[in-house]
């Protein structure tokens, strides 16, 4: 039963996996020559954000359900419902973080090149309006949840109540108590992305102009695609903690009889779970994605040295 369990809670990142490895297989992309340092400390923070996004999953403690798993899992159950929202916000902080580290420098060139470079400059426009869409869908839900919270008996927004008439009913919901702080990571998040779009626009073009604008272009998505797949888990969450709101399906007694009482946007819950982890998943492949191009340039350029 808990072995069954807990394949289920992590069957978003195992699917994601899956379905990397796959896209990996059918669409290959051109994995630029990166420099050795900036590759190792994009694997060792996409590794530190998967496995902590994982471990969050399987802990089977989300916001609205606690699971006690059997020994030497116990300790899982411990983990508070909170990091099921901010865990893969600060498992994406970490590996744009990581990235954020410059590259070795390669020789400049002769002629200096006054092209003012942005942030924006080497960044893809599909993956950076992407990266601008899943920001403000994660800042418009936290602000729609904190309004619709109410105060909890401890006075923390958590609590979604329901006048049904001859009594108030409530249940949990993604209030201010665990958007607020959504909010502070989800702008950590965006504003290290930029500092490391930044980091890599802004050295002068080396001597190699072709093969260091595609480092740039290929490094520039990275960040994107990692910032992207950590708000999308973050998404993903939210969504299916609003789906557990909207399923509230309880009665109020009166006259002998039990009187149905639930929330108004009820018929969502099915259509918001679906789409939670849809979206859990499709973070997922993003993180595996970029992890197997790097982990594939790295054998590529180990395998071009040992010839």
């Amino acid at each position: 039963m808990y072995a069954t369990y807990a394949a289920l809670m992590i069957a978003p990142a195992v699917i994601g996996l899956v379905l990397a490895m796959l896209l990996t297989r059918l669409w290959p992309r051109v994995v630029a020559d990166l420099p050795a340092r900036a590759r190792v400390w994009a694997v060792v923070g996409l590794a530190i954000a998967v496995t902590l996004a994982v471990v969050v999953l399987g802990s089977g403690n989300w916001p609205f359900q606690v699971v006690t798993l059997p020994s030497p899992f116990g300790w899982l159950s411990m983990i508070p419902g909170e990091w099921q929202f901010t865990a893969s916000l600060v498992g994406g902080i970490i590996a744009t973080g990581l990235q954020c580290i410059p590259a070795t420098p390669r020789p400049r060139r002769a002629v200096a090149d006054l092209a003012r470079r942005t942030p924006a400059t080497f960044a893809p426009r599909g993956w950076l309006a992407f990266a601008i869409v899943i920001a403000v869908s994660a800042v418009a839900l936290a602000v729609v949840g904190g309004v619709a919270s109410q105060p909890d008996e401890d006075g923390a927004y958590s609590m979604w109540m329901q006048d049904a008439g001859v009594g108030t009913v409530g249940r949990l919901i993604y209030g201010w108590a665990f958007s607020g702080p959504s909010l502070l990571l989800i702008a950590v998040l965006a504003a290290t992305a930029v500092l490391g779009l930044a980091v890599i626009a802004r050295p002068p073009v080396a001597e190699e102009s072709a093969d260091d604008l595609e480092i740039r272009r290929f490094r520039s998505r990275t960040i994107l695609m990692t910032a992207s797949g950590a708000g999308l888990i973050h998404l993903g969450a939210v969504l299916i903690f609003f789906a557990y709101t909207a399923a509230l399906n309880t009665g109020i007694p009166l006259d002998g009889a039990l009187v149905p009482v639930f929330p108004p946007f009820a018929f969502l819950a099915p259509a918001l779970l679906i789409l939670g982890a849809c979206a859990i998943t499709t973070g997922f492949v993003f993180w595996f994605r970029v992890l197997i191009e790097q982990l594939a340039a790295t054998r590529t350029r180990t395998a071009s040295h040992a010839h």
